[in-house]
């Protein structure tokens, strides 16, 4: 048998570790990957109860497909720390348990913990007429319906079997072919990892940069930031400096928008939009009507940034509130759901209407606001008067 790798005692450590977390992370957020590693954890707020839940729930989930496995000698590591925990995967690597429960895997700044390691005998490794296999017990389902209505499999997910998969290479010598994870219905789902292999590699190389501080990014706010512990930081930095991010469906966007000189909030509201679209959009961000529609919330938010205004809080609270539900309640999203809300602020002849990004076609208008035919995480909140909606869907 080849010689083990030794875990990098974490004293000699000359680079910061990375991990999977990483790895969803930048799918997520540039900028959480680099304040996770970089960032004053004095200004990281403590996560809030419904996150714990969410963890929670994933533990449990975890626990539930453990407990269905019966009498399957498992080895849980999960109550060991990372450096024990190590060391005890690799020698239940090399007895050949048939499962080991939240073991570590580690090799240089890079360390793993899947859910499960799968002992599979097609194969061979440095431990004998075997190998392993890594696959994480998942929460929700790996295959998805794009806008496309293609089926895809999400990258998140996939990027973290990636990183389990090139440490073991590294640790046993070999992997098997194939990805696959356990869904939340105890289902294993099945996926090619060669379809992921550059844009993984990509990203790896962005995460160094990140986590070692030599980028940083910028953030771009959008309604999952809520869930963050950095978020108010991260608010903060936008109002100050009236990022394009500070109004809806703008997101990373912003850094194409930044290019060509529309780099604040009142840039946007003073450009002309026909030096700014182009005709036939990759991104329809950068459509004429969505730059239109982009101008009249910027002016909008100017106006309403020199006086309190209360809607602003509104909004934000509508839109943690939906992405809530949708969290809880996944099936009520996927049926036509019309809401409407009224503006705290009282005016006369105002509402807002929760709308989703994407245009639609509204049902008919009722006394206390427009009702939409669906609603989404990313939850827009339209204001309208008396006079005609200030901007339309």
């Amino acid at each position: 048998m080849s010689e083990l790798p030794a875990p990098v005692p974490p004293k000699k450590m000359s680079l910061k570790r990375i991990t999977a977390q990483d790895l969803y992370n930048y799918t997520k957020c540039l900028h959480r990957v680099y304040l996770d590693s970089n960032g004053d954890p004095a200004e990281k707020s403590e996560v809030s109860s419904f996150v714990k839940l969410l963890w929670e729930v994933g533990l449990q989930t975890e626990r539930d497909y453990i407990s269905s496995l019966g009498d399957q000698g498992v080895v849980d590591l999960q109550p060991l720390a990372v450096e024990p925990a190590f060391q005890e995967t690799l020698l239940a690597m090399e007895r050949g348990a048939p499962l080991i429960y939240q073991g570590c895997l580690m090799h240089g700044q890079f360390v793993g913990r899947p859910d499960l390691l799968v002992k599979r005998d097609s194969g061979v490794s440095r431990f004998g007429e075997f190998l392993y296999e890594p696959i994480d017990i998942k929460a929700g389902k790996g295959w998805e319906e794009s806008e496309s209505k293609k089926r895809k499999f999400k990258e998140h997910y996939a990027f973290q079997v990636l990183f389990y998969r090139l440490l073991l290479e590294k640790i046993q010598g070999a992997v098997p072919a194939g990805g696959r994870i356990i869904n939340v219905e105890k289902q294993i789902e099945e996926f090619d990892p060669t379809q992921f292999e550059d844009r993984f590699e990509q990203a790896l190389k962005t995460v160094r940069q990140l986590v070692s501080g030599a980028e940083s990014s910028e953030p771009v706010l959008g309604s999952h930031c809520t869930m963050c512990g950095w978020f108010a930081r991260c608010y903060r930095w936008v109002n100050d400096q009236s990022d394009p991010t500070g109004l809806f469906f703008v997101g990373k966007q912003k850094f194409a928008m930044k290019a060509v000189g529309l780099r604040t909030i009142a840039d946007i509201a003073e450009m002309e939009v026909e030096d700014f679209f182009v005709a036939s959009p990759q991104d329809p961000r950068m459509g004429k009507v969505s730059l239109e529609r982009m101008k009249t919330r910027a002016q909008v938010a100017l106006q309403e940034s020199q006086s309190f205004a209360p809607d602003m809080c509104f909004r934000w609270l509508i839109r943690k509130s939906i992405l809530i539900l949708k969290m809880i309640q996944p099936a009520v999203w996927s049926t036509s759901l019309a809401m409407s809300f009224v503006s705290p602020a009282g005016r006369p002849g105002t509402t807002i209407c929760g709308q989703s990004g994407r245009r639609m076609k509204s049902r008919p208008c009722a006394p206390s606001g427009r009702l939409c035919n669906r609603a989404e995480t990313w939850f827009f909140m339209c204001i309208h008067t008396k006079n005609g909606p200030h901007s339309s869907s």
